[in-house]
C-alpha cells in the first residue's frame, strides 16, 4: 500500500503490485480478517474487472476503525487463477530496524 487516507467513515487506499506476466484479469478483495484461500470468496470484492496488466488501484471503502486486509488473484487467458497474493493491510504498523535498546546494568541476585 503506497498511501491511505481516512476521514468521514471512508478509507481511500492506493494499492500497488507487480502484475503477473500472463495475467488477463485481476480481482482485488478486502476483509476485516486475514484473507486466505479458505475465506477468499467471503471477502468483499473491491475490484473485479481490472485488466491483467494493472499495477495498482485506488480503493474507496467504508471504514470506521480496525484493520482491513487486501489481497488479489489474477487470471490467465486459459481461465486459470493464480494463487492468492500476500495480504496488504491498513493501518500499517511501521517498524524500522535495527532497533537498539540500551542494556540495563545487571542486577544483583536475590539472597
Amino acid at each position: 500500500m503506497t498511501g491511505a487516507v481516512t476521514g468521514a467513515g471512508v478509507l481511500t487506499a492506493t494499492l500497488s503490485w507487480t502484475p503477473a506476466g500472463d495475467a488477463t484479469a485481476v480481482i482485488l478483495r478486502s476483509a476485516s480478517v486475514v484473507i486466505t484461500e479458505g475465506n477468499w470468496t467471503d471477502a468483499h470484492i473491491v475490484a473485479d474487472t481490472l485488466p491483467g496488466d494493472a499495477a495498482g488501484f485506488t480503493a474507496v471503502l467504508s471504514y470506521e476503525s480496525g484493520r482491513l486486509y487486501f489481497a488479489l488473484k489474477s487470471q490467465n487467458a486459459e481461465g486459470a487463477w493464480s494463487a492468492l497474493s500476500n495480504n496488504g493491510f491498513w493501518p500499517q504498523l511501521r517498524l524500522y530496524l535495527p532497533l537498539v535498546l540500551r542494556a540495563s546494568p545487571p542486577r544483583a541476585p536475590f539472597r
